[in-house]
């Protein structure tokens, strides 16, 4: 049995069914219960992964290395099978059979971008017409999506990790949960009574839908809330208005991703909330998989769910604290379609040593997620300024409800403000000197445009910066030694 079909089924409940089943969730002495059969609905890959993951405790850097190593050869012996692509890429790089004899060799491999892997999936899915398979799309924040197939059982394989991170906030798998996302269509609440998880959709955020909010939470009384920062700051922000907290007494931990994580938005909501936050990287095509240490604010490389490299732009390896770097994975998740050495144009400051002094676990980190290519703002000089550098400029800015910055070109930069109770025009216009000062380029101009509201995209998901010159001089390229793209 799997949570596959169940999962379909629920998503296409009609909407009374949804709401009556968010109306009566399973009570919370049933959570044990849940808690027991949660691998079993998840299936075999969640269980044998799980199972790696608890052995892996234990384990050196070296064997760690060697799973790595042994991933890596078993995928790209299969990929030397299925498409034409990787077989010349593998004869031209000297792999004796595919194989690879230490793991620095993958290097002689060129990275892979969003037009090759639409190629791969192409070949790979002509060579395999009856292989199990389910449709996946990447992001498109600064291109076009590209589709490939993935296994059908690869978000079990990804959700052991979830489950191993959120055990280490207390947290089980079966325990209640309210996840807080935006949605294009009208449903605003679904629960899945499988995974015990209240599901609140956010379209546009007031005050009624800020009330609606908290009654839900509330009452459903969870163990855990993940969702988006920039909703999660929203709501908040509309509790502490109020001057007041949330009192949830099962509350273990608040879990953020899918955005920029700023640490303005971490301190009002764990205020409001009353429970400490956590945030973890990933992404559609499950290239790597980064969280939060338990016990301080490095984020940690889950080794065993991919291979990451970390390029700076001329193609080195950043292992000096404080290199920007790119994000480069090659995912272990996928068996259907190859991703090998793929960038995901998602940069991080890289943290030096490779183990952690909060937690002593021999472990990659990284400081910060700095966002994608199209969150940089550029400066005619040529200089770069990710959101967290940015962020300074929040930090004393009053009565604003929502900020996003929008570049059109080098020279000029549209602040974008929404105000809140009590806001000043000299609140917004301070902010924007704070952005002068930092970035400090006499030919670069900021304009304060003040609006009811900032259109989120079609996903939801909020960008504290939107640059409309990604593409061009924004776009921040790594070039790649050897054989090159």
């Amino acid at each position: 049995m799997s949570l596959e079909p169940l999962r379909r089924l629920h998503a296409s409940a009609p909407d009374p069914v949804a709401r009556a089943l968010a109306a009566r969730p399973i009570p919370i002495r049933g959570e044990p219960l849940l808690r027991a059969a949660f691998p079993w609905w998840c299936g075999p890959r969640f269980r044998s992964t799980a199972a790696i993951l608890e052995a892996a405790r234990t384990w050196t850097p070296q064997q760690v290395t060697s799973y790595q190593l042994s991933q890596l050869r078993v995928i790209l012996g299969r990929t030397a099978a299925r498409t034409a692509t990787f077989r010349r890429l593998l004869r031209e790089a000297e792999f004796d059979g595919g194989g690879l004899g230490c793991i620095d060799d993958l290097s002689r491999l060129p990275l892979m971008d969003k037009a090759a892997l639409r190629d791969v999936a192409r070949e790979a899915r002509e060579a395999q017409p009856g292989v199990p398979a389910r449709l996946q799309r990447t992001g498109g924040t600064s291109s076009s999506p590209a589709e490939f197939d993935e296994p059908r059982d690869a978000w079990a394989f990804e959700k052991a990790f979830f489950s191993a991170w959120y055990r280490g906030r207390g947290v089980v798998p079966g325990d209640r949960m309210v996840t807080v996302s935006g949605t294009f269509g009208r449903r605003v609440v679904a629960y899945n009574p499988i995974t015990n998880e209240l599901n609140l959709y956010v379209k546009e955020f007031t005050n009624a839908v800020g009330d609606e909010l908290v009654s839900r939470i509330v009452g459903f009384d969870p163990r855990m809330i993940r969702g988006y920062p920039s909703l999660l700051y929203l709501l908040a922000s509309h509790v502490l208005k109020r001057g007041r907290t949330l009192t949830l007494p099962r509350l273990t931990a608040v879990f953020l991703s899918s955005e920029q994580i700023l640490p303005y938005q971490v301190a009002a909501i764990e205020q409001a909330f009353q429970a400490p936050v956590s945030s973890h990287y990933g992404q559609s095509e499950r290239i790597a998989f980064i969280q939060q240490c338990t016990r301080g604010p490095l984020l940690h490389v889950a080794e065993l769910y991919s291979y990451v490299e970390f390029l700076k732009e001329d193609g080195s390896l950043a292992t000096d604290d404080g290199d920007l770097a790119m994000i480069v994975g090659s995912s272990f998740a996928n068996t259907v379609t190859p991703l090998i050495r793929y960038k995901t144009d998602d940069w991080v400051l890289v943290a030096a040593g490779d183990r952690c002094p909060d937690c002593r676990r021999h472990v990659r980190s990284v400081k910060s997620i700095e966002g994608r290519t199209g969150d940089f703002i550029v400066s005619p000089s040529g200089r770069r300024w990710s959101p967290t550098v940015l962020e300074f400029a929040i930090r004393n800015a009053r009565h604003l409800r929502e900020i996003c910055l929008v570049q059109s070109d080098l020279s000029s930069v549209d602040v974008l403000v929404v105000p809140d109770d009590g806001y000043a025009a000299d609140d917004g216009q301070s902010f924007v000197h704070e952005l002068e000062k930092r970035i400090g380029e006499p030919t670069m101009s900021f304009r304060l445009v003040e609006t009811s509201n900032i259109p989120r995209p079609r996903s939801q998901k909020q960008r504290f910066v939107v640059s409309k010159i990604a593409g061009e001089s924004a776009r921040l390229g790594v070039t790649q030694g050897g054989h090159g793209e």
